[in-house]
């Protein structure tokens, strides 16, 4: 095979412990050999007496006991997944040190199986059955290699001679029916094939030769399945599925095998190859999505890349090949920073949007912490550690990822100190999926507000499949979105753990029968009483994109605006369902977050025809008493003393329904209220004030009114506090004139807003403009050179605090404040005067 003899390239973990040290010394410490001899409990004495590292023994191409020398070629050596022999005294010392923690639950899953009979074949198909047999053998031969303990060794060896007997195990794949070749294949070649290559020196000859065949003859089903065109029978139907966990949990485990089996079977070659060319297009399609996120949702994330990452991670170490995706990798981290919820029983995410099962343990199952881990170590990056170890706080470490756990043993340093996250925006736009979220900090009563929008399959792959560009430019490709969720639009708001308003998370239905029957779930929009558009599995159309049009960000504010018009159409009848004509014009969704205090969103909705238009929102499952409405406040109690409130600005006259959506794989429901105009119309708007509060603050909570439009180009609110002051948010939905006028003010701009004591203001915010104006558009409070100018503007006379960039040669209404007490983002600066009560940034 033609190689690139790096062996330790780029990647070395815990270099100053040794866990990986490069040097292989042909023994290992006196324990691995303790209890062993010619006869003992398997091995014969062709192995040579099993002395570690690699003891020639015949079966490994003719290699010495030497082991790698950290030049030469690897191939042949066993163990090398992961490790050497060499590294085995150091894993030891870590395993009862600073790494115990993660192998504790591993040694209790342990012994739990050893309690357990050694399993035949299941007689029914799932993938549970194969998933959690293809853990048996890696959970207990990393037991005996950190322990050398035979009774491991014992167990681990019967688990491979067992699955490799064809009269108890005739198949490793059974997802639907025997024999097929999608996950649970994937997971059996991968586990036991890296237990294979941890025993290989204590196994005997035949040992050898019997696991090693069906190691073998399945990988090359694998290598079958990933070169052919699908077939029912093998259920191979993702070779070209490049969006899907499938393709590369299968493609990592077809790498696996080959990097184990290199040297003992002459088809290593093709297989290596073949996974190499996937793995080039799968680090591809990372750097075309870049910000981090997954379009099927965090749990599908994790599991795809606790998939891929045996291969990519030893094919690194053992072949210098890099395929990890760095760029991508790093904005993972800042994904599932933001992501964060403390607090939670099984759920730490935002963003919870994917095909969400709760018996499956949540967003979270698939090893977050896993990768985080990784991360940790490959970017000695703090934040990633202090990250990791905030989900294990809350999770705690439970048996039953047990097979995760073996990893995180590889990917873990414990030097790398936790750096708590301090200093950064407190918002975060992610491109692909088309979302942001927002907060007030990582603590347990922090306010969260995220919203998603965009295509199905997120933006990299929409674009790409519809453009026919590479990958999607080969005869076969298509663009699974079956995780995917009626979800444009929606949006999720949170203090701390305390869910206030989410979505139930469901698919609610069958790909092939209604493709909207999820609507339900979703805090979106109905257009009579249907959702969006929802493509069967393996269709994908043009045309039903939704796209963040724009975000603004200062220190007090945060403002998006996001189009979901394309995802509401008709449905043509027939399998597959195509999308027939769009049934509305335009559906615009505008937040504004006021920070720390609430929000205010604004959905402009128009079509040719009279609809019935509902505006739904889902509340906390806790439900501690039925949601109520009164004086247009709608009041939805959650956890903690929690309280979410929602003020209906607009419609003026309003109908609405409470209910609960029922999820269809659990108990669980989720109360939610559907807000209408009380006629069909053609048009409307709904001007909704989210208000997060504590139970015994309710009655003080402020009072809102809708501000006077002069036309139905935009909306806005006034807000007032018990303090005393009045605050004036201005939206315009309508960019296609030149400016528009609410209440008393002209505004050219997407959003503003004006915060008063009276007749004073104090703060000013514009947002993707050039002016603001109140007094009837007689006084301008801002002025900008420079189209798009987003700034927020702090009075505390006579000082003045200006937030914003590109700000050169604004103008600003600023009475009573010093010229020389005016920052800059933080930093002083020298103003002029243009004219009295005004002052001009240089």
């Amino acid at each position: 095979m033609r190689r690139i003899v790096v062996v330790w390239a780029c990647f070395i973990l815990s270099c100053q412990q040794g866990v990986i040290s490069g040097q292989v010394d042909g023994e290992i410490d006196a324990g691995l050999d303790a209890g062993r001899d010619a006869g003992g409990d398997g091995p014969d004495a062709g192995d040579g007496g099993g002395d570690g590292a690699g003891d020639g023994g015949g079966d490994d191409g003719g290699r010495d006991g030497g082991g790698d020398d950290g030049g030469s070629d690897p191939t042949g050596v066993h163990p090398r997944m992961f490790f050497f022999a060499g590294d085995i005294p150091e894993m030891r010392r870590q395993a009862s040190g600073d790494k115990s923690e993660v192998v504790a639950p591993i040694f209790t899953r342990a012994e739990a199986l050893l309690s357990e009979a050694v399993p035949d074949g299941p007689t029914q198909t799932g993938l549970n059955a194969f998933y959690d047999a293809s853990e048996m053998s890696l959970i207990m031969a990393f037991a005996y290699v950190v322990t050398g303990e035979e009774r491991y060794y014992n167990r681990a060896r019967a688990y491979l001679l067992a699955f490799s007997d064809p009269q108890r195990w005739p198949y490793w794949g059974g997802d639907r029916s025997f024999g097929d070749r999608d996950l649970s294949l994937s997971a059996m070649i991968t586990r036991n094939a890296i237990a294979y290559d941890w025993l290989h020196s204590r196994l005997s000859q035949a040992d050898r030769a019997t696991i090693r065949s069906a190691l073998a003859t399945h990988t090359q089903e694998m290598y079958e399945a990933a070169t052919s065109a699908p077939n029912d029978e093998w259920l191979n139907w993702w070779p070209k599925s490049y969006a899907q966990n499938h393709w590369s949990f299968a493609n990592g485990a077809l790498g696996v095998g080959a990097l184990v089996l290199e040297g003992e079977d002459d088809r290593t070659e093709s297989w290596l190859a073949h996974a190499i060319g996937q793995f080039e297009i799968n680090a591809h399609c990372y750097r075309g999505i870049g910000d981090g996120s997954w379009h099927e949702g965090i749990m599908y994330q994790n599991m795809k890349i606790v998939g891929e990452l045996p291969f990519l991670y030893n094919l690194e170490r053992l072949e210098g090949i890099d395929l990890l995706p760095e760029a991508y990798f790093r904005n993972f981290i800042s994904a599932r920073l933001f992501n964060l919820r403390r607090g939670t029983e099984y759920s730490q995410a935002v963003f919870t949007n994917s095909s969400y099962v709760p018996a499956w343990g949540g967003a979270d199952v698939g090893g977050g912490h896993v990768v985080l881990r990784l991360l940790a170590n490959r970017y000695r990056d703090g934040t990633a550690e202090w990250l990791t170890r905030a989900i294990l706080e809350d999770w705690g470490r439970g048996s039953w990822r047990a097979a995760e756990y073996v990893l995180e043993f590889f990917f873990f340093d414990p030097g790398v100190q936790a750096r708590e996250p301090t200093g950064i925006p407190m918002h975060i736009r992610m491109d692909d999926k088309q979302g942001v979220i927002w907060r007030t900090g990582w603590g347990g009563e922090d306010i969260i507000f995220a919203l998603k929008t965009g295509p199905y399959g997120g933006r990299f792959f929409y674009d790409a499949f519809h453009a026919g560009a590479y990958p999607f430019d080969g005869e076969g490709a298509d663009l699974n979105v079956g995780h995917n969720q009626q979800d444009a639009n929606s949006f999720y708001l949170y203090v701390g753990a305390a869910d206030l308003s989410s979505e139930m998370c469901d698919r609610h239905g069958d790909y092939n029968v209604m493709p909207t029957v999820g609507h339900v779930a979703h805090n979106t929009l109905l257009v009579d009483d249907l959702g969006q558009y929802w493509p069967p599995r393996h269709s994908s159309f043009p045309g039903l994109d939704s796209d963040l049009e724009a975000t603004y960000h200062t220190p007090g504010f945060d403002f998006l605006v996001a189009d979901a018009t394309e995802r509401y159409r008709i449905i043509e009848p027939g399998y597959p369902h195509a999308p027939g004509d769009y049934l509305l014009d335009e559906f615009r969704r505008h937040v504004l977050f006021v920070r720390p205090d609430y929000l205010v969103m604004i959905d402009r909705v128009r079509s040719q025809s009279p609809h019935k238009y509902e505006w739904i929102a889902h509340f906390s499952e806790e439900k501690p008493e039925p949601i109520a409405v009164e004086s247009d406040w709608v009041k939805a109690r959650a956890d903690q003393e929690n309280v979410l409130g929602v003020r209906i600005l607009q419609p003026a006259a309003y109908a609405y329904v409470l209910g609960e959506t029922a999820h269809t794989n659990s108990s669980e429901t989720k109360p939610y209220i559907r807000i209408r105009p009380d006629t069909d119309v053609e048009d409307t708007v709904f001007n909704m004030l989210l208000y997060p509060t504590k139970l015994a603050d309710w009655d003080d909570r402020p009072l809102a009114s809708l501000l006077a439009s002069a036309d139905d180009r935009s909306s806005g609110a006034r807000v007032a506090l018990p303090d005393g002051s009045i605050r004036d948010h201005l939206v315009r939905y309508d960019r296609q004139t030149t400016s528009i006028s609410l209440d008393d003010y002209t505004l050219d701009g997407a959003v503003a807003s004006i915060t008063k004591n009276g007749a004073e203001i104090t703060r000013l915010f514009l947002g993707g403009g050039v002016e603001l104006a109140d007094s009837n558009g007689s006084r301008p409070l801002i002025q900008s050179p420079t189209e798009d100018t987003t700034l927020e503007v702090v009075f505390t006379p006579p000082s003045m605090e200006i937030f914003g960039q590109t700000l050169s040669g604004v103008v600003i209404f600023a009475p009573s404040i010093d010229s020389d007490q005016v920052s800059l983002n933080g930093q002083a600066t020298a103003v002029s005067s243009p004219q009295a009560d005004y002052i001009q940034l240089p």
